[in-house]
């Protein structure tokens, strides 16, 4: 799967870089961006459109970065407790197995705590 994976992104990448070879000139052609709040006008200096491209692309995944650092958080938090769960849990069944030895040896428990019968858990009810 890591071979498929490698060839896949090579892939990718050649396609890529076939694309940006192929337009080159449209990918050096100096642009200027401009911004107007009615209040304020904001002309950006000559950029080639590749940079633009580029900085576009970058400041989405950054905002896709930002986006996704909530969701890590709370992933995160539900490992925790997961495995504050799974721990417990292992605590019990070492417990467990150890009555379990304990009654097989015949020996009485160093803590004997009375059965649920059937019979306790109607009445219970």
């Amino acid at each position: 799967m890591k071979k498929v994976k490698a060839v896949f992104w090579l892939l990718v990448i050649l396609f890529v870089a076939l694309v940006v070879y192929q337009n080159l000139d449209y990918f050096l052609t100096k642009k200027s961006l401009a911004i107007n709040l009615y209040v304020a006008q904001y002309h950006t200096p000559e950029l080639a459109t590749g940079v633009l491209i580029l900085g576009c692309f970058l400041i989405g995944f950054f905002i896709a970065y930002v986006i996704s650092l909530s969701e890590r958080f709370k992933a995160r938090k539900a490992v925790k407790t997961m495995n504050a769960t799974v721990e417990s849990h292992l605590e019990q069944i070492s417990a467990l197995r150890q009555e379990i030895e304990v009654i097989k040896r015949g020996e009485p428990a160093a803590n004997p705590e009375p059965a649920e019968t059937s019979e306790t858990l109607q009445e219970g009810a």
